[in-house]
C-alpha cells in the first residue's frame, strides 16, 4: 500500500471494539494486527475497503433492521452474507448473540475468508458455514439453501456489478427465501 492512512477513528469505534472484544486482542497489538491483515488483503485485491480499513466497519449492525435480523437468526432462521469478505458482519452478529450455526458467508475468494479467521482469531470456535464460490454458480452447497434463507445481506456485494448484473443478482437472491419471504439488506 502507498501512504499510510490514519484509521484511529475506526479502531476507536465499533470496528476496533469488535476485534478487541470478540478476538480478545491486546489493545496494544490492535493497530499492528489490523495493518497486517489490511496489507495482505490489499495484495490479493485492490478493493478500497482494504486501503481505507473500512473492512472493520459492520454496515449491517447500523441498519434499522438489525434487531429484527438478530431475532430471525435467534429463532433458527438462516442468514446469508453475500460477498462476506473477511466476515465482519458475521462476527458482529455472533458477538451480539446470533447462533453461528445459522450464519452462512459466501465469497469467491477463499483467501479473504482465511484472513477473516486470522483477523478475528476464531477458526476453531466459529461455527458458521463459509461457501467459496461464484454466486451465479449452481452447486449442491448453494442449491441446498434455496427456500431456506430468511435474511440476505448484500451490502458489500451489489456495488461490485453493473446494473444488468445487479438485476441478475437480485433475481437469484429471490430464489433463496423460504416460506414467509425474506429480509434483504442492500
Amino acid at each position: 500500500m502507498e501512504r499510510e492512512i490514519d484509521f484511529s477513528h475506526i479502531l476507536n469505534g465499533d470496528g476496533g471494539k469488535l476485534i478487541k472484544e470478540y478476538a480478545n486482542l491486546d489493545p496494544e497489538e490492535l493497530e499492528k494486527h489490523v495493518k497486517h491483515i489490511a496489507h495482505q488483503a490489499w495484495a490479493i485485491s485492490k478493493y478500497p475497503c482494504f486501503r481505507h480499513y473500512e473492512f472493520l466497519y459492520s454496515a449491517l449492525s447500523h441498519s434499522l433492521l438489525y434487531e429484527q435480523i438478530l431475532a430471525q437468526t435467534r429463532a433458527g432462521n438462516l442468514f446469508l452474507d453475500l460477498g462476506c469478505g473477511l466476515g465482519q458482519d458475521i462476527r458482529r452478529l455472533v458477538q451480539d448473540g446470533a447462533p453461528s450455526a445459522n450464519l452462512i458467508g459466501l465469497d469467491s475468494t477463499e483467501e479473504f475468508i482465511n484472513l477473516g479467521f486470522e483477523l478475528f482469531d476464531d477458526r476453531s470456535r466459529l461455527g458458521c458455514t463459509f461457501i467459496v464460490q461464484d454466486f451465479f454458480e449452481d452447486t449442491p452447497q448453494l442449491d441446498n439453501l434455496v427456500g431456506r434463507v430468511k435474511v440476505i445481506n448484500s451490502s458489500y456485494f451489489m456495488h461490485l456489478f453493473d446494473w444488468d448484473t445487479q438485476l441478475r443478482v437480485a433475481k437469484r437472491m429471490m430464489s433463496f427465501p423460504g416460506e414467509g419471504g425474506a429480509h434483504y439488506w442492500f
